[in-house]
This record gives C-alpha cells, structure tokens and sequence, in this order.
C-alpha cells in the first residue's frame, strides 16, 4: 500500500501487487514482471484535482524504474 500525502494530510492511497491472478492473466503474462494497480482510492474533498492520474502515473513510473515490462490496472 502506497499513500498521496500532502504535508501530513492524507490524499490517496493505492495498492500495488506484483503477483498476477490467474482469472485474468495467460500463464506467460504472470511470469513476466509486472504491476497490478489494484485499487485506488482519494478524498473525495480533492475532486477534480487529478490525484487518481498522479498515482496512476507514479505506478506506471514506478514499474519502469524496477524494469518490469508493465503495469495494468
């Protein structure tokens, strides 16, 4: 679980997995190194700011920089 703070007020939080289920993913794509955005939530009070895109973003960012192929979500 990763979590959006803005100064020590909490924003969004989300949920990153790097184990792929089997309903969804051939047997090739859970070996691949991936990850799985699998849930989002933010503050309702924030709407309209984008903060679901920004983590979204920061995910896809985040699986690049550990060198996996993808991130779905």
């Amino acid at each position: 679980m990763w979590c959006l703070v803005d100064g020590d007020e909490l924003c969004g939080l989300t949920i990153l997995v790097d184990r792929l289920g089997t309903a969804a993913w051939t047997e090739t794509e859970r070996q691949e190194p991936s990850l799985l955005l699998a849930s989002t939530i933010t503050d309702p009070v924030r709407a309209g700011q984008q903060l679901g895109t920004c983590i979204a973003w920061w995910a896809v960012d985040r699986a690049a920089r550990l060198g996996y192929a993808w991130c779905a979500g």
